[in-house]
């Protein structure tokens, strides 16, 4: 075999130093009750709507996640802006409009998303850009990219950060950006991810990520997130939950999900750090990838052993189609993880 793939989740960053989901929780919480204006209070009193009037200390335990607190705003914006009609958030813009203590107009609402959105953005990319990463514990990651037994290797991931792009700071990577003459950034080329003779390494960040940038004409990449970058370019970040879905099928990530797609079908084992699988466009080009072929192999690498139990009922659907024949599993921290356990669990395939 001389081509391997790579899924990593959040689980593949945190033990590099990378914020967890319950820092950037806290973050969000304090952005939203720590502005005093119109915005800020209408984001509160939505909160205390869809969640309940404790929504902060919900928070905080992880009862939802920041993530679901962006869907919300997206559809709200969405609905009062005409692009995706959902009929259920009509009770929510009539609770508001009801309140009595303050008075909320649509448009107020329609701010308040657009607003919400954006702040919710730049406040996961400060919580990732805080933090210097760490390689200590990513060792065995580093040492299966450097087996001179693979001639491609496809990494996938769902992060924002720039942990990988660190740890492999020597190596030739295609991330489908490209040199711009007489500019100071990169434009992305999807065409990248099918040349033949391009980088051994493919990394492909299906989320998009914090040194990334847009506006409706492209994306660019800038090497360092600068405020002249952020001035005339929004952050090109994909955070939500079920908003996702439609995401996938516009600008720059619906051509990275074909990518995905596409390079995924050329790969038989796929090794997946970190991942929650709760993703329902990443799980299900897992699932039609498992059903393409009895040589296709998942290998799970993740510190929580009930990280099946708690994804999708689809992937469980899977699971108990697969395993333990074709989807093998090591629960163990990453940075406890050897060389040895991973020959351990695909040995029966002789794979490297």
């Amino acid at each position: 075999m001389d081509r391997i793939a790579f899924l990593l989740g959040a689980g593949a960053s945190i033990p590099a130093g990378m914020p967890s989901t319950t820092k950037i929780n806290k973050a969000i919480k304090n952005m939203i009750e720590e502005h005093d204006d119109v915005n800020h209070d209408i984001a509160s009193k939505i909160c205390s709507i869809v969640f309940g009037e404790d929504w902060q200390c919900r928070l905080i335990k992880n009862d939802f996640n920041y993530e679901d607190i962006y869907y919300i705003f997206q559809q709200l914006g969405d609905h009062e802006g005409g692009e995706y009609e959902n009929p259920l958030t009509k009770i929510v813009i009539e609770s508001l409009i009801d309140n009595k203590p303050i008075c909320i107009a649509k448009t107020d609402i329609k701010c308040c998303s657009e607003s919400m959105i954006q702040k919710i953005i730049e406040c996961v990319r400060d919580c990732i850009l805080l933090e210097d990463p760490s390689f200590d514990k990513l060792q065995i990651l580093n040492d299966i990219l450097n087996l001179d037994s693979f001639g491609n290797i496809d990494i996938f991931s769902l992060n924002h950060d720039l942990v990988i792009e660190k740890l492999l700071k020597e190596e030739e990577i295609n991330d489908g950006f490209e040199e711009i003459e007489g500019e100071k950034y990169k434009g992305f080329n999807p065409k990248l991810f099918s040349d033949p003779n391009g980088a051994k390494i493919n990394f492909l960040k299906l989320h998009g990520s914090v040194d990334w940038c847009y506006n409706q004409e492209n994306y660019k990449k800038y090497t360092v997130v600068t405020q002249q970058a952020g001035h005339s370019y929004d952050i090109a970040i994909l955070t939500g939950t079920f908003n996702k879905l439609l995401d996938y099928n516009l600008s720059v990530y619906f051509h990275l999900f074909c990518s995905f797609y596409n390079l995924l079908t050329k790969n038989n084992l796929l090794i997946i750090i970190g991942y929650s699988f709760n993703d329902k466009g990443v799980n299900a080009r897992l699932i039609n990838w498992m059903h393409s072929g009895d040589d296709k192999i998942i290998l799970i690498i993740d510190s929580n052993e009930n990280v099946i139990c708690n994804g999708r009922e689809a992937i469980k659907n899977l699971y108990r189609e697969y395993c333990p024949d074709r989807i093998k599993e090591i629960y163990k921290p990453i940075e406890e993880v050897t060389m040895k356990d991973i020959r351990q669990e695909i040995k029966d395939w002789k794979l490297f």
